[in-house]
């Protein structure tokens, strides 16, 4: 019995080792993502609110200031399906 349990666990060994190592390296690509991300975000973000919210202060039409922002493509889209256009 004992030898049935170490020829098997010895004989798993390998590709659970080959398993572990894929999934490290696949979570060190999905951290580079989100690292990538929240700066790309963070630093278009900064660099644009103080703008847009001027802009949406002075212009009626809240759609086309968006559209017009310098927000990420993303962030437009949420924001059009989160807030859609008001009517005045």
């Amino acid at each position: 019995m004992t030898e049935v349990l170490r020829t098997i666990a010895s004989s798993l060994q390998a590709p659970v080792i080959v398993l572990l190592i894929a999934l490290v390296g696949i979570v060190l690509v999905i951290l580079g993502m989100l690292i990538a991300e929240v700066f790309t975000e963070r630093l278009q973000f900064k660099a644009s609110l103080p703008q847009l919210v001027d802009d949406l202060r002075h212009e009626s039409n809240t759609e086309r200031v968006i559209d017009r922002s310098d927000l990420l493509r993303r962030q437009k889209a949420d924001r059009k399906v989160i807030f859609p256009p008001f009517v005045s």
